[in-house]
């Protein structure tokens, strides 16, 4: 199973342009992140579940690893947490840690796989198998690519990397992948969406999240028919990716199917419940339905998830105005607490 959370990154402006993705806190709260990695290949474990519990082991938030491997929590109180990693075809960890006076970035856990098992049982075996089939210094060409580009921030650095691993192994299609990203974050859509067609051609059509990323840039220049079919062949190659179903939801909500939208969003929200922006666009549909209680329920998530933001205070401000008009009984002409997509 692969996820397509970095494509959101990059994504999310064109879509909700005044929503940040990541809430800005204040000094008195702690970021932790990492890197999942596997001990034996040494490469990026994507989709793992990472769950910050307190030092009792209550619960406080879980995420999925993205597809580089990196997780990352904000706005968590100073104290002392453990990190627990779980993920099919890996045994599980945990890592506790001090937060108590600052943050702590950049760590790296690295999972084992059962005796008697093998990775390949974990999600997403085709791609990790095919990653793991590349010369190691193709791989490590991939892995300093991915750190410049995700950790560094330095796409035109990371772009160097790729064209590295490409040189060395063209059939490579997880670097064309990865460029197509590099090149969105410079902002060269045009060149973006050539990687993205390289990538599928070279995987034979089998890489899901060139699917996805292709079909959401198809859309956005105008091609709604072929970027669905793309969306819905990508789904269907990664049915793990909640970006996919965010991306459909927010098409039929331009479409005016107001019962398939909330169909793909729930699906997307199942995939990955941490992400502020799926209860935006829940928001929006449930809006339009005039579904007012789902309508404060997807305010309430949202605000678990970003408090601080322009984005939450408006929130916020939608959330008293829609409590209360249920409680005069006049639900008509609530305000949207987000653009619609």
């Amino acid at each position: 199973m692969r996820t397509t959370f970095l494509l959101f990154l990059c994504f999310a402006g064109l879509f909700f342009a005044p929503l940040p993705v990541h809430s800005q806190f204040d000094n008195r709260t702690v970021t932790v992140s990492g890197d999942i990695m596997s001990a034996e290949g040494n490469h990026r474990i994507e989709g793992a579940l990472v769950s910050v519990t307190d030092s009792g082991g209550n619960q406080i938030e879980q995420e999925y690893t993205n597809s580089a491997g990196i997780f990352r929590f904000v706005g968590l109180r100073r104290a002392q947490y453990i990190l627990k990693v779980s993920v099919q075809g890996y045994q599980p960890t945990e890592l506790h840690v001090d937060l108590s006076f600052s943050s702590d970035r950049g760590i790296t856990l690295y999972l084992k796989a059962p005796q008697n098992d093998s990775a390949s049982s974990a999600p997403g075996v085709a791609v990790s198998s095919h990653e793991l089939s590349l010369p190691p210094s193709v791989r490590d060409s991939l892995a300093s690519g991915r750190q410049a580009l995700y950790a560094r921030n330095n796409p035109s650095d990371a772009l160097k990397h790729f064209d590295q691993a490409l040189k060395k192994s063209p059939g490579c299609y997880e670097a064309k992948y990865e460029s197509g990203i590099a090149y969105l974050k410079l902002q060269k859509t045009s060149d973006a969406m050539s990687s993205f067609r390289q990538a599928l051609k070279l995987s034979n059509g089998k890489f899901g999240d060139a699917d996805i990323a292709l079909g959401t840039l198809l859309i956005n220049a105008g091609q709604p028919e072929d970027g669905e079919k793309a969306l819905r062949e990508g789904i269907v190659l990664s049915p793990g990716s909640w970006m996919g179903f965010y991306e459909v939801g927010k098409l039929e909500v331009r479409k005016g199917n107001l019962a398939e939208a909330e169909t793909s969003a729930a699906q997307a929200r199942s995939l990955a419940p941490n992400v502020a922006m799926i209860y935006q666009l829940l928001s929006i549909i449930h809006l339009r339905q005039q579904n007012y209680p789902a309508l404060l329920r997807d305010i309430d998530n949202y605000l678990q998830l970003d408090s601080t933001s322009p984005a939450a205070a408006r929130a916020k401000q939608v959330r008293q105005e829609v409590q209360a008009r249920l409680a005069q009984h006049i639900p008509e002409s609530v305000p949207s607490p987000h653009k619609d997509p």
